[in-house]
């Protein structure tokens, strides 16, 4: 189902035969920097008798249900997430996953996971390898993205003056 959480920041599972990787076969999920949760539809309440000043009956939005998040990047079919907790199981999550779109995800037990990498040494190298590719964008894209915001600030330091 779209806008379900499948996995939250600073989530530890609390045994680890419960930790699991994902690997998605179709759908798009948003990986949101700290904690997410699933969104709300925009409410809106009617200007009667709540002392906003607004004419009767106008509409006017909630801001407590809008939330602002930082999406860090997309998920298609293909990719996998949940490696970092499978190479280290007493990780928390850095970040949220949540679907954007119906869904299908595959899970592998960390039970599994340790079996493949009995049988197959090599499979931990490739692991370890996406894990610190994703890490190393992400650090890219939290980079990428407060440069802009102060460039931005800058910008509108400058246009004031």
């Amino acid at each position: 189902m779209p806008n379900t959480v499948i996995v939250t920041a600073d989530e530890q599972s609390a045994h680890v035969e419960d930790i699991k990787m994902y690997i998605i076969s179709r759908g798009v999920l948003d990986v949101i920097k700290g904690v997410a949760k699933p969104k709300k539809k925009k409410s809106h309440g009617h200007g009667h008798g709540h002392g906003h000043g607004h004419g009767h009956g106008q509409v006017i939005p909630k801001t407590e249900d809008v939330v602002e998040e930082l999406v860090l990047t997309q998920l298609f079919p293909g990719l996998s997430f949940g490696e970092l907790n499978m190479l280290d199981p007493h990780r928390r999550r850095a970040n949220s996953v949540r679907t954007r779109t119906v869904c299908e995800i595959h899970t592998m037990a960390i039970t599994d996971f340790k079996l493949l990498v009995e049988s197959f040494p090599s499979f931990a190298k490739v692991v370890r390898d996406i894990a610190h590719k994703k890490i190393l964008n992400t650090l890219w894209i939290i980079t990428t993205l407060a440069w802009g915001k102060m460039m931005m600030r800058q910008t509108k330091k400058n246009r004031m003056k």
